[in-house]
């Protein structure tokens, strides 16, 4: 049996915790690879300054991060900044 999907929205005054926990989990060396690498990525979906920095200040300060999150996080900042672009 297939679940249905969320489609909640996190209200404002949880957005920042909720971001927060996406940055500490991309950056835990105590994170199973697999959920490091879902962090990075949601963090791209989720979008915004706080996400953009979370991202660049991982790849600035984490270079001996296994490749595959900082990979993750690469892309989640292609995928931040095309959309940026997008929508100037």
């Amino acid at each position: 049996m297939m679940k249905e999907p969320h489609n909640q929205t996190i209200s404002p005054e949880n957005a920042d915790a909720a971001l927060t926990s996406l940055i500490e989990t991309m950056r835990s060396s105590r994170v199973e690879l697999g959920e490091r690498i879902s962090a990075a990525t949601a963090l791209g979906i989720a979008g915004g300054d706080s996400a953009l920095s979370g991202l660049t200040t991982f790849l600035r300060v984490h270079d001996k991060a296994p490749p595959a999150v900082r990979e993750a996080a690469t892309l989640a900042i292609g995928q931040l900044l095309a959309r940026a672009q997008a929508a100037s």
